[in-house]
Parts: structure tokens; sequence; C-alpha cells
């Protein structure tokens, strides 16, 4: 019982019912600067512009967009949105999560486990533009960090055309 409670705890610590729904509902291409700050606080800004935020559950690293359609070093302007809107965000999980324990859809990821380090792999949904990262320690797999992009749909009618 006392096992059941605290899962459900943690599904509902990461700020979401779904990893699909945005992490705390955050979505790219269409939550505001704003809005963030409402919900998360006051950001560190870092010297390359990227805005961290820091809650009980997680580190959550944010890139705004800049003025639209004017590309910059950071590639903030490349998409037609009001500036200030989240372009993408990565969220840094400071509590251990099995991913068993998270509710996403798992038909739509895929597994890389393409990198130099056999036990971390990513599961990734290119239609929404997730990924989750996760450390794999003998049968158990950890959530370490979600990373979200624009989705299909948000390339297609919000990247600018050159």
């Amino acid at each position: 019982m006392f096992s059941a409670t605290l899962t459900l705890l943690l599904v509902f610590a990461i700020g979401c019912d779904s990893i699909e729904e945005g992490w705390k509902t955050i979505r790219p291409l269409s939550t505001t600067k704003d809005s963030v700050q409402k919900l998360l606080g006051n950001p560190e800004i870092d010297e390359n512009g990227y805005y961290g935020y820091v809650t009980e559950d997680a580190y959550v690293q944010i890139n705004y967009s800049s003025a639209p359609c004017k590309d910059n070093q950071y590639k903030r302007g490349i998409f037609n949105v009001p500036t200030d809107t989240v372009i993408s965000y990565t969220v840094n999980i400071k509590k251990a999560i099995q991913l068993s324990e998270l509710n996403f859809k798992k038909d739509k990821y895929f597994e890389d486990s393409s990198g130099d380090v056999s036990n971390f792999v990513d599961l990734v949904d290119a239609d929404d533009g997730i990924v989750i990262s996760i450390t794999i320690r003998g049968k158990a797999k950890y959530v370490r960090k979600i990373t979200y992009a624009p989705d299909k749909a948000g390339l297609e009618k919000y990247k600018c055309v050159s």
C-alpha cells in the first residue's frame, strides 16, 4: 500500500498525469515566459541565455524564443512565435523515479542506445518531440531527464521559411 501511494506521489511530483501533456503543462511553441515564471518562480539565467528554474523535484532549463524569423547563435528566432515563447526545455529529475512509474504512451517511443555509455538510454517520440533519458541499473530503469522540443505539427506550422 505504501509503495503504491509513494508511486502516485512521485508521478504527480514531476508535474503531469501524462508525459505528453508537458511537464506542469509547459508546451513548446505555446507557453510564454510569463506563464512559466508564474508557475516556477524567478529563474537563474546562464551566460548562454538559458533560463534555469529550481524546484523541489527538478531543475528545469528552458530556451525561449527571440524575435520571430531572425535566426541567432542559439536558433531562438527560427520560429514564427512571439518573443519569450518556450522553444524547448529539459527537466532534470532530482529524485529517483522508475520509468515504470511514469504515465506515457510507450508504443510511441523507440529506444536509442547509440550513446557512449551503455547504461544510459533515450526513449524517443519524434512525433511529439519528447526524449526520456533513462539510466539502467540491473533490471531497473530510472528517469534522469525529460526533454521537450517542438512536435512535428508545431515544426510545420511555426518554422520560419528562409
